[in-house]
């Protein structure tokens, strides 16, 4: 998947097992391929490394889509349920936090949230 060419390459893959779907994008930009990979998903796991708003640098404001971008883009796609991950640390601020997760769920209709370590997840 595109992340930040040509300097680093990312995957993002898709697991089908028993009726289920999980995937999971890795560090990659919003695109077609992401899209694909997320079409119908039970789970999408998806990183946000930018919180509305913020601006880091022009090349990686291309690159690392917004909790709302991710949410709209999931949300045509069909995927049942959003989690993000790979959180920045100002972004577990708990207003911050707060902000992110209300961007998620403003612009996905059906459950979404931020994933945390050592959580356990069933499809």
């Amino acid at each position: 998947m595109p992340h930040a060419q040509p300097w680093l390459l990312c995957l993002g893959f898709r697991l089908e097992a028993d009726g289920k779907c999980l995937a999971y994008s890795g560090d990659a930009r919003l695109c077609a391929g992401i899209e694909r990979l997320s079409k119908n998903a039970d789970l999408l796991i998806h990183w946000c490394y930018r919180s509305e708003g913020q601006t880091i640098s022009p090349q990686l404001d291309a690159r690392s889509p917004t909790p709302s971008l991710i949410a709209q883009m999931s949300a045509c796609v069909g995927v049942k349920r959003l989690l993000s991950t790979h959180i920045r640390v100002q972004m577990d601020e708990p207003a911050a936090r707060a902000a992110a997760l209300g961007a998620l769920q403003d612009h996905f209709p059906r459950e979404a949230g931020i994933a945390e370590d050592l959580d356990q997840i069933t499809l």
